[in-house]
């Protein structure tokens, strides 16, 4: 009949690179991490400030925010099902996102041309060929470059300029 929680709060050299996990009723913060991340958390906010790395941060009932030092230099992923997307970006961001977002809008603070959609295979059923489509649409900032992909349900995308 009783419940326990628990808080943790650990210091690690900045150029290390994370994995944290955490479910219900917890959020997760990191501040000035230099190295690569992979960050989940079910029912709770990510908040990722002062990062130099690439990395994931997926949430299920959640907020995700994240602020770069430096922009990524390979591919990231941010994900949740109820919340915003909130990416702040350095200056001369070059990069190609994947966004997609069911209700919600998408926002950029960089001026963006559009990519082709991506290529779908087709998967034989029942003498058929059946295609079915991705549904993120693509973007590109700068040059191009890393991939990111933003993927919410409820919620809005922004790509920020920091």
């Amino acid at each position: 009949g009783y419940q326990v929680h628990y808080d943790f709060e650990l210091q690690v050299p900045y150029q290390s690179q994370i994995l944290l996990k955490t479910i219900t009723a917890g959020d997760i913060i990191v501040t000035n991490v230099q190295g690569d991340f992979e960050v989940k958390n079910v029912n709770g906010k990510i908040l990722l400030e002062e990062m130099g790395g690439s990395g994931t941060a997926h949430t299920v009932n959640g907020k995700v925010k994240v602020f770069f030092t430096r922009n990524p230099a390979s591919d990231c992923s941010f994900k949740t099902i109820n919340g915003d997307l909130d990416v702040y970006f350095k200056e001369n961001l070059s990069a190609e996102f994947r966004l997609k977002t069911f209700n919600g809008d998408i926002f950029s603070d960089f001026p963006v041309t559009y990519l082709p959609l991506e290529p779908t295979q087709g998967e034989r059923k029942n003498g058929k060929y059946v295609y079915k489509g991705s549904r993120f649409m693509g973007v590109q900032t700068g040059k191009g470059g890393p991939k990111v992909k933003m993927d919410t349900f409820n919620g809005d995308i922004l790509i920020n300029k920091k």
